[in-house]
């Protein structure tokens, strides 16, 4: 009987009713009488009365191993009154955990899934009945994952609350810095083991460690020529790896949102200046990556250059500018030599007067530059000298010098006496030391440097002197037996002489002398005689001396 030690079910110790019982039936035991329920028309299982449902204790089974179960009813007195023993439907059983897991609500089978921070799996265990006070279950964990490390712990024992049939753990998984993405780790999750003979419930989990949300492809960066802005410019990115849906987000750099579309991976932004753009990428799994796309905005500019400004005509230059794409050259006036190389670098021109040369450019970006340089094309110099006097003497040694040439941009002389100068004109003295020529020479140059050289030559000598002597003595060995004039330079003459009556008794016109004779031979007789000589002077001009002398002493 339910809350006794040894009192058996019988009719006499449950009874709804002891007066219907016969004279001969003992006293029966009526205090558990609210164990009984009275069936007097016998319209339940034929029988006038039958107790409650009972339920037996509780005994320790193992598993694996059979169990006899024995019930034993009999009668007492008579036949009249029947006994028999129901068994309620399903009352025989043991304790039964059913173990499954839940991943994103779906039942997790032998599958490999992401090992993120954001996801987790659930564990149920399930009861075949209410659970009473302080009931537990214990699951265990093996594999490559570490509690803590890769995911957060949880502890072994799962508690079911007081009549519930159901307990859950939801296991967290943690990011590892050590976590080589693309590889996959085991978690094996066991039941309770409560015999060698029974199966351990076990669910095996395979987690692949994600690769990095990353952008995968983004639109280049864009640079514009100031001169085609505003532009509107579509900007694509495109994340992988991601966990679940990927969204996206373009800011300016002031973190204002950007552009007509700017929560979708395709976006369309205006661009009127400078700016850079940033798109974050996120996932499912709240993370997220960054990018940018930055419009810059270029000028193009060039620099044009020649290696001479200024030539002589019929001279060539080298035309430069700053390094770009592609080049074109033109010049005005025309320059012929320039257009057979036009599209390069550095371009060989050779104009014929001032010209200008201009160069178009374009850079690496498409944009467009310009710049011109000139050029002076001059005539050729001709050097023009002129020095005076020519011949100087001791007594005047100064010279005067003039540059005469045309457009003389420099110039420098040389005196031949290891003196030089750059004037234009000037006075200039030699040694009066010795007599000596020296060679003048004048280099002169235009604006383009060309040159040109200009030589002169003077000459510096004694000072002119002449001397005609008035007597001589003709044969005689030791005395004056010539007459000739005698100068400090070699003088150049004529002389005629006459004798009293006025007849030219002699005549010399390259510088002879008279010694005195006459057409015959014979010495002139003594007495008075007239010269006239005509000679060059030291500077070279023409003049003339007369006068008498006196032949003396003749023949001895």
């Amino acid at each position: 009987m339910p809350g006794t030690t040894d009192e058996i079910v019988s009719i006499n110790t449950v009874n709804g009713n002891p007066d219907n019982l016969t004279s001969s039936t003992p006293t029966c035991d009526i205090s558990h009488t609210n164990l009984c329920i009275n069936n007097f028309t016998g319209s339940i299982n034929k029988f006038l009365g039958y107790t409650k449902a009972f339920e037996t204790e509780k005994l320790v089974v193992l598993p694996c191993y059979k169990y006899n179960i024995i019930m034993a009813v009999c009668d007492v007195s008579d036949q009249n009154l029947m006994s028999g023993v129901y068994l309620g439907a399903n009352s025989f059983r043991t304790d039964n955990y059913k173990f499954s897991g839940y991943h994103n609500g779906d039942t997790i089978s032998i599958d490999t899934i992401n090992k993120a921070p954001c996801d987790s799996i659930t564990i149920k265990v399930k009861l075949n009945r209410p659970a009473e006070a302080n009931e537990s279950y214990t699951i265990r964990v093996k594999g490559d994952m570490i509690a803590g490390v890769d995911y957060v712990d949880f502890g072994n024992q799962l508690n079911f609350p007081q009549g519930d049939s159901v307990v859950s753990v939801t296991i967290h998984f943690i990011a590892n810095p050590n976590d080589v993405p693309g590889t996959v780790q085991h978690l094996q999750i066991l039941g309770e083991d409560f015999s060698d003979c029974v199966p351990v419930d076990t669910i095996n989990l395979y987690a692949r460690i994600p690769y990095p949300l990353t952008i995968d492809s983004i639109s280049p960066h864009r640079i514009y020529c100031s001169d085609v802005l505003p532009q509107r410019e579509r900007v694509v990115a495109r994340a992988i790896n991601g966990i679940g849906a990927v969204s996206y987000h373009w800011v300016d750099a002031a973190g204002n949102s950007v552009g007509e579309y700017p929560n979708s991976d395709t976006n369309a932004i205006v661009v009127n200046e400078p700016m850079t753009v940033t798109v974050t990428a996120s996932d499912g799994c709240s993370r997220s990556v960054s990018a940018n796309v930055n419009f810059s905005i270029h000028s193009a500019t060039t620099d044009a250059t020649v290696d001479k400004d200024k030539i002589c005509s019929g001279d060539s230059v080298t035309l430069s500018c700053t390094s770009a794409v592609s080049y074109q050259w033109s010049a005005k006036p025309l320059d012929p030599r320039l257009s057979l190389n036009s599209t390069v670098h550095n371009p060989i021109a050779a104009p014929l007067l001032q010209t200008m040369y201009y160069i178009t450019t374009v850079d690496s970006n498409g944009c467009i530059a310009s710049d011109s340089v000139s050029v002076l094309a001059l005539p050729k110099i001709t050097a023009k000298i002129y020095v005076s006097p020519e011949k100087l003497y001791y007594s005047q040694t100064e010279m005067k010098y003039i540059d005469n040439t045309t457009s003389c941009f420099k110039r420098e002389w040389d005196f031949g006496d290891g003196t030089t100068s750059t004037l234009q004109s000037g006075l200039h003295s030699y040694p009066n030391t010795e007599a000596k020529d020296y060679n003048i020479m004048l280099v002169v140059y235009n604006e383009a440097l060309c040159t040109d050289t200009a030589y002169a030559k003077v000459s510096v000598q004694p000072d002119f002197t002449i001397w005609i002597p008035n007597a001589f003595t003709p044969g005689n060995t030791k005395g004056n037996n010539i007459f000739k004039p005698y100068s400090s330079i070699n003088l150049k003459y004529s002389m005629k002489i006459f004798n009293r009556w006025g007849k030219q008794i002699f005549f010399t016109e390259k510088s002879g002398v008279w010694d005195g004779k006459l057409d015959n031979g014979k010495y002139a007789p003594n007495g008075s005689y007239s010269y006239v000589i005509d000679y060059l002077d030291g500077a070279g001009l023409k003049q003339q001396k007369s006068g008498t002398l006196n032949l003396i002493n003749a023949g001895n």
